[in-house]
């Protein structure tokens, strides 16, 4: 069950206000996401919010480097 959890594709979506921060924010202006948490559930989330490609980047997923990075 773990493992299902931590692998699944959520079915989510931005709220509206961060969606319309990530449409209005400034080209040029730096924006990162920084996420704690397992890796391919926070990627997951990441790729179902269509984060990938956004403004923001970059996305660190602090997993990346371990748990005691979190």
């Amino acid at each position: 069950l773990v493992r299902r959890y931590r692998d699944h594709t959520p079915a989510i979506d931005l709220a509206p206000d961060a969606r319309r921060l990530l449409e209005n924010w400034p080209v040029g202006w730096p924006m990162a996401l920084l996420t704690d948490g397992f890796r391919q559930s926070q990627r997951n989330k990441a790729d179902a919010l269509g984060l990938a490609g956004s403004r923001l980047d970059p996305l660190v997923f602090t997993d990346t480097w371990g748990r005691e990075h979190w």
